[in-house]
């Protein structure tokens, strides 16, 4: 269940990237950004796959917005369409469909599983996991992504909160996963209907070649860590661990450990969090690139009689699998 808590957050939340923390730029890719047309032809293209019958009212669109990932890579631009019936996210250069909420199916959904609860009714599956995949599968080809051998199912799970399925599916390189490059839907069980959808799967690849032992991965990881701890807690006595075995993935690189560091310099000059005007620079854009690395988390905590948990979550260190290199890291 944490798997598919972590996945699912992945999938839905809006990331919030914090100052210190590196960006790499994907967007674009040398493309002229679709007219609004375009972008609308897109969104007609999502109401018909959901079984919406658009009116003669004129959705609002967006100007283009960064799409990132939780390591603070910009992997994408997109325009958001939206009327009272449906929000759809069209990526900005490819008119490629990688957001649907179908706002009155998510409503309707968890109103009848709020309601059934209220008068003690308990909230479970009527339709057969089968059934349910097999329309998840057609909305993905409907709305325009063929779900090949390298995307595979991975989270089929009922959530009894909101009367939905929740499914996955994730993408693999050469057998190694691609870390949030994921596919996943939202099914109303009652109707059938296509509540939530949300695609971030691309074509980008890399090299998956391991040349660096695991445990020289880790002491590269621990010693990265050393090295930006002023930027990360406090100047009391603390120590840090492993939380969990280092996993091989695919990432899109970042420069978060590298901007800690310049962070951690200017802590030791000021003793705390420097004014604005002395912060780093903005975040260089890296070109893009995505590594198979050792995903290596460490917990915190304070040095005394007893051991007590840093008010700050896990820092997570990315080490190339075949270089050494520190290709970034999340926190």
């Amino acid at each position: 269940m944490r798997a598919v808590r972590m996945l699912r957050a992945l999938a839905w939340r809006l990331v919030v990237v914090p100052l210190l923390l590196g960006m790499v730029s994907l967007a674009g890719g040398g493309l002229s950004p679709l007219n609004e047309q375009a972008v609308i032809a897109a969104y007609a293209k999502a109401a018909k796959a959901v079984g919406i019958a658009l009116g003669g009212e004129k959705p609002t669109v967006s100007k283009p917005d960064e799409r990132m990932s939780g390591g603070g890579a910009i992997v994408g631009s997109v325009r958001k369409v939206h009327s009272p019936q449906l929000t759809v996210d069209v990526d900005a250069y490819s008119g490629k469909i990688v957001r649907v909420r179908n706002e009155t199916a998510s409503e309707n959904s968890y109103a009848r599983a709020e309601t059934a609860r209220e008068q003690g009714k308990g909230v479970g599956p009527t339709r057969s996991l089968k059934s349910v995949i097999d329309a998840a599968e057609n909305y993905c080809r409907a709305l325009g992504q063929n779900l090949t051998p390298d995307v595979g199912l991975r989270i089929m799970e009922f959530d009894d909160k909101r009367g939905c399925w929740y499914l996955a599916w994730v993408r693999r390189v050469n057998g190694y996963l691609f870390d949030e490059e994921c596919i996943g839907l939202d099914i109303d069980d009652q109707t059938g209907e296509l509540a939530h959808y949300i695609n971030r799967v691309t074509e980008i690849t890399c090299g998956t070649e391991v040349r660096v032992p695991k445990d020289k991965a880790r002491a590269i990881a621990r010693d990265q860590v050393s090295r930006i701890l002023p930027a990360l807690v406090s100047n009391q006595s603390f120590e840090f661990e492993e939380d969990q075995e280092p996993k091989l993935c695919i990432v899109y690189q970042n420069d978060a450990m590298r901007r800690l560091e310049l962070g951690t310099d200017l802590m030791r000059r000021f003793k705390a969090m420097p004014p604005p005007d002395q912060l780093p620079p903005p975040p260089e854009q890296l070109p893009p690139r995505a590594r198979l690395v050792y995903a290596i988390r460490f917990e915190f905590s304070y040095v005394g009689k007893q051991r007590v948990h840093v008010g700050r979550g896990p820092v997570t260190v990315w080490v190339d699998a075949a270089s050494g290199e520190v290709g970034g890291g999340i926190m």
